[in-house]
């Protein structure tokens, strides 16, 4: 990943937004609700045709259609940020068919989480281009966008010279090893990570602060994906380690491990400053994070610092 990292144009009201539909489709009875949530923010909408199609029944449209879209959003002089609407599957059929140049040559704030992972990768470490691990339209602002979502979500978009994350009043953020450490902030949903493993965008994280969140696996499985790290070498030279929320990532069976206790087997013994229980994932409330950005991480006292150290966009 190239150290110069373009940080986006930051948004102001007024400002356009692309809604776009990279992965899994929505209900056509949330795409109104998507956008009157969006303009409730101060912003203007334009809906991409990737909203409203279905395609194989887990597609947001065929794979032309849904990277069409995010191609469509960068090009466009008018559109100033792109908000994904959901997750799910698809956004790693699209990577081969997305302007890499074009994208380069026009950053814009990029927002979404889970699969979009995969788009994150590409932008960050091809592109050069800051986005944001942040809430999705449908699945999060239209039916769980709470005040510290929304801030939190805010904050994170129009971040100046540094922005401390903080975890709601409520959870705290917790200590798996000390330490202090700095560096470019990666990553994203685990088992998206691990898959990208052997791809033109493959997880660069030497020298990095590790992001990770998971849903719905059972703990033997977030153990499983966490050796595919450890073994292709994408543990070795982090930093420091930055554990979101885990969802539904439960033991199998009773008597199984418990997730801090595989974090314990798997992670602590490589003596890298790492936190958990941030709240930050497919979780209710969820915080938002920028990605690309230099990340001051003091695993000691539970806190995490950004730093806006790249150049702007015009």
């Amino acid at each position: 990943m190239n150290t110069e990292m373009i940080f986006p144009k930051t948004l102001k009201k007024g400002d356009t937004i692309g809604l776009v539909a990279p992965a899994s489709p929505i209900s056509r009875e949330n795409i109104s609700r998507c956008q009157e949530v969006v303009e409730s923010l101060g912003y203007n909408v334009v809906i991409g045709n990737s909203a409203d199609k279905s395609y194989l029944g887990y597609l947001s449209g065929d794979d032309d259609v849904r990277a069409g879209d995010i191609n469509e959003m960068f090009e466009r002089k008018e559109i100033d940020g792109i908000f994904c609407l959901k997750g799910g599957y698809g956004s790693c059929r699209v990577v081969n068919r997305l302007d890499l140049d074009l994208i380069r040559a026009n950053p814009k704030v990029f927002v979404g989480y889970s699969d979009v992972t995969i788009l994150h990768l590409v932008f960050n470490q091809i592109c050069n281009m800051i986005t944001f691990h942040g809430p999705m339209v449908s699945s999060n602002m239209i039916s769980e966008f709470d005040d510290y979502t929304r801030e939190s979500f805010m904050d994170t978009l129009s971040m100046r010279r540094e922005l401390e994350f903080k975890n709601p009043k409520d959870k705290k953020i917790k200590t798996l090893t000390e330490g202090h450490s700095k560096g470019v902030l990666v990553g994203g949903n685990l088992c998206l990570l691990a898959t990208s493993i052997g791809t033109p965008y493959e997880l660069e994280t030497k020298g990095k602060i590790l992001f990770l969140e998971e849903l719905n696996e059972v703990t033997y499985k977030v153990d499983r994906l966490l050796q595919q790290l450890k073994h292709s070498g994408k543990l070795s030279g982090v930093k420091g380690i930055i554990l979101g929320g885990f969802e539904k990532c439960d033991p199998e069976h009773e008597g199984h491990a418990t997730l801090v206790e595989v974090f314990n087997d798997v992670i602590k013994p490589l003596s890298i400053p790492t936190v958990y229980n941030v709240e930050v994932g497919h979780g209710f409330p969820t915080g938002s994070l920028p990605l690309g950005v230099t990340c001051e991480l003091d695993a000691t006292n539970g806190k995490i610092k950004f730093l806006r150290t790249s150049i702007n966009s015009n």
